[in-house]
């Protein structure tokens, strides 16, 4: 996927691409490709485009689809979700090609797949895909944080790699050096999301669901975090060469690997909900300490180390107001 010059002097935008050649893979389901090793192992499904703006989970499919790595081991199944959400796709207002009628990455639960009377065209979509995800040892659903042309002093999240919490997630976490902000996570309350669907959110199930949030939708450099968490989880599987993934690496930056959990969404209680500072993202907290007010309310800390990431900018009754993380390690 090439990049094109966007308004910004110093940005570069991902441009979208014509996605007509990789309609017809071979798993009898388009924009669904599996690449096998004829060698036992396990079944990795790698997903972009569960949102059809997010143009970073598209490039980084279609960099492993255009050159495909050689495995050693098991097979590797690379979707395109929302393909007619990101046919939606106007550069001029990005946002508008979420998705058609649903959020694909809240749908996900038996009862709604199940349901007849569902035809939203997302859960069309989810039915179409269950077999596969239903099949996949190992989950990475590649997806992004916010909009290049987002105000950059409003957002300082880094790229997060999130997992549904389980012993062995947790170790093949570890090895994944790249999104380096990890996210240990219960599954969300009522599911719904790709990377928890099934025996992925079992937390005694042996299938594993990751979620890397990468960056920016339409930045190349979230296209690059997606192929080296990609290819460094495959490294990790003994899918790969370990030198793959180094190769892929060079295009990231690195730092140190930071572990969290406990992570929780406070909801407004009232309309008059407010924040207690200027919080952009990555704010850190002790015990206690005031980070908002739903009306005459605080919402405090609740625990040491305590992290604010994603924060909504106007949080109206109802609805989230950010998420609550705990660091808990540096590598």
């Amino acid at each position: 996927m090439d990049s094109v010059n966007a308004d910004s002097p110093d940005a570069a935008l991902l441009a979208p691409p014509d996605l007509a050649a990789y309609r017809r893979g071979n798993t009898g389901i388009d924009y669904c490709h599996r690449i096998d090793s004829g060698r036992p192992g396990p079944t990795v499904l790698v997903n972009g485009l569960s949102k059809g703006d997010e143009l970073c989970g598209l490039a980084a499919v279609l960099a492993l689809l255009d050159a495909p790595p050689a495995l050693a081991a098991g097979s590797l199944v690379l979707t395109l979700a929302n393909v007619a959400a990101f046919e939606r796709f106007d550069a001029a207002d990005p946002a508008a090609a979420k998705f058609v009628d649903a959020n694909f990455n809240r749908i996900w639960r038996d009862a709604l797949l199940d349901d007849p009377a569902e035809t939203a065209l997302e859960v069309v979509r989810a039915r179409a895909l269950r077999p596969l995800v239903a099949s996949a040892d190992v989950l990475l659903d590649i997806m992004s944080n916010c909009h290049w042309r987002d105000d950059p002093s409003a957002w300082r999240d880094p790229p997060l790699l999130a997992f549904i919490d389980k012993p062995a997630a947790r170790d093949l976490a570890a090895r994944i050096p790249v999104p380096a902000h990890h996210i240990a996570c219960d599954r969300s309350p009522g599911g719904g999301m790709l990377y928890e669907y099934g025996a992925l959110g079992d937390p005694a199930g042996a299938a594993l669901g990751l979620l890397s949030e990468s960056g920016p939708h339409l930045s190349p450099e979230a296209r690059d975090t997606g192929i080296a968490a990609t290819l460094s989880l495959l490294a990790a599987l003994g899918m790969v060469d370990p030198d793959l993934a180094e190769a892929a690496l060079t295009r990231c930056p690195r730092e140190p690997v930071r572990l969290y959990d406990r992570m929780s969404v406070p909801v407004a209680r009232s309309d008059a909900f407010r924040w207690a500072g200027d919080f952009r993202g990555h704010e850190r907290f002790a015990r206690g300490e005031v980070i908002a007010w739903d009306g005459a309310e605080p919402l405090s800390a609740p625990y040491d180390d305590c992290v604010l990431i994603a924060v909504a900018p106007d949080v109206p009754k109802g609805t989230g107001a950010g998420h609550l993380i705990r660091h808990v390690s540096t590598g």
